[in-house]
């Protein structure tokens, strides 16, 4: 083998070594972040049934607060009465269906501390 083939050679293997080191990990970050959306979208999944039973189905607009505080108390959920940034008050509390994922309720409340509007939303956040 030439010393120009030898070279090249070189050459070529340090490219390659410098581009798997600068891909593979974007790589590997980008998998774990998928697999952990997945996960975490999958716990969701698990505990939407329960969630829709406990809350969701029990919570409707009209009711009064003490009846909203009531329903997520009885979930095991806490509750904040958020009052002043809003034009209107709200009610907003998280159920967690794993470390990272879950579902956030938000009750807009009405000027006689009635329900308003119901807003549930999943979430993920990642790891």
């Amino acid at each position: 083998m030439t010393r120009r083939k030898k070279i090249i050679l070189l050459g070529s293997v340090a490219v390659l070594g410098i581009a798997a080191f600068l891909v593979g990990p974007s790589l590997f970050f980008s998998f774990a972040v998928g697999r952990s959306l997945r996960e975490q979208r999958l716990q969701n999944e698990g505990a939407k049934p329960l969630f829709d039973a406990v809350v969701t189905k029990k919570l409707k607009a009209g009711d009064s607060l003490e009846h909203a505080k009531e329903v997520l108390s009885n979930a095991g959920l806490g509750c904040d009465v958020v009052r002043a940034p809003f034009p209107r008050p709200m009610i907003q509390s998280i159920y967690h269906a794993g470390p990272w994922s879950g579902f956030t309720i938000q009750l807009e409340l009405d000027t006689q501390d009635r329900i308003s509007k119901v807003d549930i939303h999943e979430y993920f956040t990642g790891p």
